[in-house]
């Protein structure tokens, strides 16, 4: 079992991100999809992305309209220098339109043949529940086989993100079976003080029962 990366989705503000990055966390996440709790919108987002230094950022999106996507990240390109990568949530997207480095967020065992199709695939951010679901009904193997076989490039190629809550119960031989990289935690209750309001002191307590979770950068060819 190898160290994992962190990365923290569902920021949305200036305090919690440098605070996070007092840490070495350089992985984030912003949340574009309207009917999330943590939805930002893009003016704030871009000055957030002025104010401070990123090395990797994500643009989560959910059925959303590629027209809308493709301004967002355009817009966030030509005010960012570091990486970035666009993730998809959902099934209601058309992925043949997608040109840019791009995460498809598995929480089902059907993935559609324009992800699988694309160039631009660059890994999978997958539910922690579905993966246990998967495991207490005895299917996680059988899934796990199907996944790398229709993945021809999985293993040389693909990021796998592992998206957990806070205190989810993960089963050990996940991290055996499957390679995963990066661990994503979203700010929600469980570190908030009120809504949309960090307690920094729970959310630096709750980052040290997080295991196998390293705070630096990761450098692969998959170039994430």
């Amino acid at each position: 079992m190898g160290t994992m990366t962190l990365r923290l989705a569902g920021v949305y503000d200036l305090r919690t991100i440098k605070k996070l990055q007092e840490s070495k966390v350089n992985h984030f996440a912003f949340d574009f999809r309207p009917r999330s709790l943590n939805f930002i919108q893009e003016h704030l987002c871009l000055k957030i992305l002025k104010s401070s230094s990123f090395d990797y950022i994500y643009l989560q999106f959910e059925n959303e309209k590629p027209y809308v996507v493709d301004r967002i990240y355009n817009l966030v390109r030509s005010n960012f220098e570091g990486k970035i990568f666009v993730e998809i949530f959902g099934q209601g997207f058309n992925f043949e339109d997608l040109t840019y480095p791009f995460i498809y967020n598995l929480n089902t065992s059907e993935i559609p043949v324009s992800v699988l199709e694309n160039k631009h695939l660059k890994g999978y951010s997958i539910q922690a529940d579905f993966l246990n679901d998967l495991k207490q009904r005895g299917g996680f193997e059988k899934w796990l086989s199907s996944f790398y076989r229709l993945n021809t490039r999985a293993a040389n190629d693909l990021v796998h993100i592992l998206c957990r809550d806070w205190d989810d119960d993960i089963f050990p031989s996940l991290f055996d079976l499957l390679d995963i990289e990066l661990v994503s935690l979203t700010i929600n209750p469980k570190v908030e003080l009120c809504f949309r309001n960090v307690d920094l002191n729970k959310l630096s307590k709750q980052l040290q029962f997080i295991p196998h979770v390293r705070r630096s950068t990761i450098s692969t060819s998959r170039g994430v």
